[in-house]
C-alpha cells in the first residue's frame, strides 16, 4: 500500500506531461514510490525524462559509473511503481 503524495518532481513532471493516465492519483502514487525508493537528485535527473525521453536513453547507453548505478536504481523504483500504482 502506498500513500499518496502530493508535491515532488516525479508528481510534477508526469502532471506536466499529461499522458494517457496521468491521474493526480497515479502521478501522486509514482512519487510516493520515488520517495521511498530514490534520492532527490535521483528524483530530478528521472523527472527530466518525462519532458526529455532522449535523456533517459543517453543516461542509460552512458558509460559513466554513476549513470549506470542511477540507472539500476531508475528501474527498480519503475518496476515498483508499475506493481504498485498500476
Amino acid at each position: 500500500s502506498v500513500t499518496r503524495v502530493t508535491g515532488g518532481p516525479i508528481i510534477a513532471a508526469c502532471m506536466q506531461a499529461a499522458r494517457g493516465g496521468a491521474t493526480r492519483e497515479r502521478c501522486g502514487c509514482v512519487q510516493a514510490v520515488a520517495n521511498r525508493s530514490l534520492n532527490s537528485s535521483d528524483q530530478r535527473l528521472g523527472a527530466s525524462f518525462f519532458s526529455d525521453p532522449h535523456r533517459a536513453q543517453e543516461i542509460r547507453q552512458s558509460s559513466n559509473a554513476s549513470h549506470s548505478d542511477f540507472w539500476q536504481r531508475w528501474k527498480e523504483f519503475g518496476d515498483e511503481a508499475e506493481k504498485l500504482c498500476g
